[in-house]
């Protein structure tokens, strides 16, 4: 019963990843879009994207906690150091990305939707996901402590 929990916590990662990964593009995108309409659209399929994404973000930390107490890990440090760069990343992610509040710019001024859009950090953003997966992966197979 482990190895199908644990196959279904990386296919959920997968899930999740090909889930957001729209939300992602759509971020890059905006740095270059300062037309609104176009703009509306990119925002519009990254909240698709990560609304996409929700149920295989909870699969995953459903799996994820079912896996502590089936292999007896909730004793380990990496377990636990894994939840806390999760949380982090969800954090930051969470704070930074601010695209709830571009959206909301809806009628906004041109002038007031670049303002908006050029507030945003889509490549930190990246960055913090990015680091925040590897440094999971990591934990996750070398279980370092």
């Amino acid at each position: 019963m482990y190895r199908w929990v644990l196959l279904t916590h990386i296919w959920s990662v997968f899930g999740f990843l090909f889930a957001h990964g729209g939300s992602v593009f759509a971020a890059l995108q905006l740095r270059k879009e300062r037309r609104p309409e176009p703009a509306r659209a990119l925002l519009r399929l990254s909240e698709i994207s990560v609304n996409a994404s929700i149920p295989f973000l909870l699969l995953l930390t459903a799996s994820g906690i079912a896996l502590g107490f089936m292999g007896s890990w909730w004793s380990h440090r990496w377990v636990w150091a894994s939840i806390a760069v999760f949380l982090l990343v969800s954090i930051v992610m969470g704070v930074l990305g601010g695209y709830r509040r571009v959206r909301g710019l809806d009628p906004a001024t041109p002038e007031e939707f670049s303002r908006a859009l050029d507030a945003l950090h889509p490549n930190l953003l990246l960055a913090v996901g990015v680091a925040g997966l590897v440094i999971l992966v990591w934990l996750m197979y070398f279980k370092p402590f």
